[in-house]
């Protein structure tokens, strides 16, 4: 088969190299930049809140899920094309961490950041205070969608760090696992 016998030289196998490491920078780089975004909105309610959380949701949905999910099945590839095998300590590794750092991704915390998007969307339906408010929460209290979005916001920070955490690791893998350091 062609592709089982690629050596690092081959064109081919420096094309999925590189196809791979731009899925990475693409993918995982772009999650840095979604805490200052989130903060950004908290900073500024209402409609610009709506729509930064929006273009946060929508740049995750088709950029950065795709490049990830690209990242994986690249490596993959390598994998079975390329110099290294299963068997190595770091690519063992460095899969089951990307798999269990997917599904946490898949089913803590994106449920949770689109939970957060439909608050901001509900809060800034509600409009802005009356006119008259002196600024500080109704008598009542602040709207529940205000307390339920600060717990998430909490939960957002401490996954995205856990997530995070894992990317580093990986990527600590990938560098010294393949150039002999692991073995």
């Amino acid at each position: 088969m062609l592709l089982a016998s690629l050596q690092q030289t081959d064109n081919l196998y420096r094309f999925l190299v590189f196809l791979h490491v731009l899925a990475v920078i693409v993918g995982f780089g772009s999650t840095f930049v979604y805490p200052l975004l989130g903060n950004e909105a908290k900073k500024h309610p209402g409609l610009e809140a709506k729509g930064i959380s929006n273009a946060n949701q929508l740049a995750g949905q088709r950029l950065t899920e795709p490049a990830i999910y690209a990242a994986g099945a690249l490596g993959v590839v390598l994998v079975f094309v390329g110099p290294f095998e299963w068997e190595d300590p770091w690519v063992g590794l460095s899969l089951v961490l990307y798999v269990a750092a997917l599904f946490f991704s898949l089913f803590v915390h994106q449920p949770n950041l689109k939970r957060m998007d439909a608050l901001v969307n509900e809060l800034a339906a509600m409009g802005p205070p009356p006119e008259g408010a002196t600024g500080g929460p109704p008598a009542g209290g602040p709207p529940p969608q205000v307390v339920e979005m600060e717990q998430r916001g909490k939960a957002a920070a401490r996954n995205g760090g856990i997530l995070h955490l894992a990317f580093v690791v990986i990527l600590v893998l990938m560098v010294w696992g393949a150039r002999g350091g692991f073995t």
